[in-house]
């Protein structure tokens, strides 16, 4: 009987593309088993938010049922923003952090008030047009304690308004 070599030749892979074949087979298994891990224990939601922020809510004071917009005022260095606000939620907002977008910049100020629940406030903040520009939207975060006196942004419970320009 005849025996049958399968190897005839004694040459083989160069160690370079040995590693870069090993390496690839890695990383597809790797892929797999994270695949299969996440599809097991089932999708994750990223929240931002502390737990803290899950009864907090603010929105502009309404009229007629309608938000009402903020009233821009003055000129130049001496111009200013008016607004209404509401706590609708079921938590005391310690502080209020207001955002302007606007063309030239992000204007950023704190009310250092804060709005107890079911309770309305109306502000007028310093706005400097020769800086910042027209204004393009505002939000307005609501800041409340977690754990004794840490202010926590509720981002996603906050107001906002987008100007019409």
């Amino acid at each position: 009987m005849k025996k049958i070599k399968i190897f005839t030749s004694k040459k083989g892979i160069s160690p370079l593309v040995a590693t870069v074949i090993l390496i690839a087979f890695a990383v597809a298994l790797g892929a797999v088993v994270m695949n299969i891990g996440t599809n097991i224990a089932g999708p994750k939601i990223l929240t931002l938010e502390p737990p803290e922020c899950q009864t907090v809510s603010i929105e502009l004071l309404r009229s007629n049922d309608l938000p009402q917009p903020p009233t821009f005022g003055g000129s130049g260095s001496q111009g200013f923003i008016e607004f209404g606000l509401e706590n609708i939620g079921q938590k005391r907002i310690e502080k209020i952090r207001v955002s302007v977008l606007a063309e030239r910049g992000t204007y950023v100020t704190d009310l250092a008030e804060g709005i107890e629940v079911a309770s309305q406030i109306k502000r007028r903040v310093p706005y400097d047009y020769n800086q910042y520009g027209n204004v393009d939207s505002i939000s307005w975060t609501p800041m409340i304690y977690k754990k004794g006196t840490d202010l926590a942004a509720c981002n996603m419970r906050g107001a906002k308004y987008q100007t019409g320009s």
